[in-house]
């Protein structure tokens, strides 16, 4: 498969209105493209970038990963069969592509793959889950910093939520027996137990999280990513669920939240990433978005017609809304 890239460094010298669209021509795996940062921790909630342009060395938050990409459709592929070709979660890549049919794409359509994102501002050492955005974020600490990872991931349906809260990792279980719940064994017509193997919806590595009956697994279905698609548990791809279950330790902290809206600092720019709201989340998306400039001391301009179209458009895509007025006088 052949893809284009963007440096997700490179801004654009006007606040036009635009996104990161791919410029760039490389051929790339896709698990590389989806991101794995390396940053310095600091103390806990104080981390910076390791780079060596000083003005990538920045507090946490803010912090970006990843970069976007892009994917040219040949034949008669959906976009329900390249989410997971390409490690992005069904509904992220349909919301980033408003204009293409996900199940009749025509062939020739480039198809924007948004593996550039906004790092919750909750993120800290131990495991991240963001709701609106399907995503796990997991920071690991060791005696040469923090290293960054985050993957696509199935959450609960509207009936079965995914609880938000902070809880720990209990259990870690590689090949897990699923001990099917009574109101799902009417549901599906289930046994009483389920054995490893393919028919397991678990996959084969499951992290138990404490006190609510839930875990982060692998899948046998995972078409399911990227949606609501569970009875609460966090649902990952199988390679990466096998990626992750090594690394996480029993006692590990789970943090889940509710952030539909997170903005960003990345060299001079302010990026702000609107996701549509899940469970019924009533907040003042306005209101929000002026908390966390504050939060970040930005002191650039902004422009409020992007702030407007982007929560209008949630489409879960990084926007640039501003930069410091340095760096607008130098554009003009």
């Amino acid at each position: 498969m052949h893809v284009r890239t963007s440096f997700h460094q490179t801004l654009l010298p006007t606040l036009s209105r635009h996104t990161l669209s791919p410029r760039e021509t490389a051929s790339v795996g896709f698990r590389m493209v989806a991101a794995m940062t390396l940053v310095v921790c600091l103390a806990p909630g104080a981390v910076t970038h390791a780079e060596t342009d000083p003005r990538e060395s920045q507090p946490w938050p803010p912090s970006t990963t990843g970069q976007n990409s892009s994917y040219r459709i040949v034949g008669k592929e959906t976009l329900v069969e390249l989410a997971p070709e390409t490690v992005l979660g069904y509904d992220s890549l349909r919301r980033a592509n408003p204009a293409i049919d996900p199940w009749l794409p025509k062939p020739g359509d480039e198809v924007l793959l948004p593996h550039f994102t906004i790092v919750p501002d909750e993120v800290v050492p131990g495991i991240t889950i963001n709701l609106p955005e399907y995503r796990l974020y997991f920071l690991s600490d060791n005696t040469e910093g923090c290293q960054l990872q985050s993957f696509p991931a199935g959450i609960g349906s509207e009936q079965f939520p995914t609880p938000t809260g902070v809880y720990t990792v209990g259990t870690k279980i590689v090949n897990p027996w699923w001990k099917v719940p009574t109101d799902i064994r009417k549901e599906r017509k289930l046994p009483a137990v389920v054995p490893p193997g393919k028919d397991n919806p678990l996959g084969g590595y499951w992290l138990g999280i404490s006190g609510r009956g839930i875990g982060i697994h692998g899948t046998n279905e995972p078409f399911g990513i990227g949606r609501l698609s569970s009875h609460g548990c966090i649902r990952l791809y199988p390679a990466d669920a096998e990626k992750l279950f090594p690394a996480v330790a029993i006692g590990t902290r789970v943090r889940i939240i509710n952030q539909s809206i997170k903005l960003g600092i990345k060299l001079d720019a302010l990026f702000l990433e609107v996701h549509p709201r899940l469970y019924g989340q009533e907040i003042d998306p306005l209101a929000v978005v002026l908390h966390q400039i504050e939060r970040l001391e930005w002191r650039g301009e902004v422009d409020w017609r992007e702030v407007e179209l982007s929560i209008q458009e949630a489409r879960g895509i990084p926007r640039v809304i501003g930069f410091y007025r340095s760096r607008t006088a130098l554009a003009k």
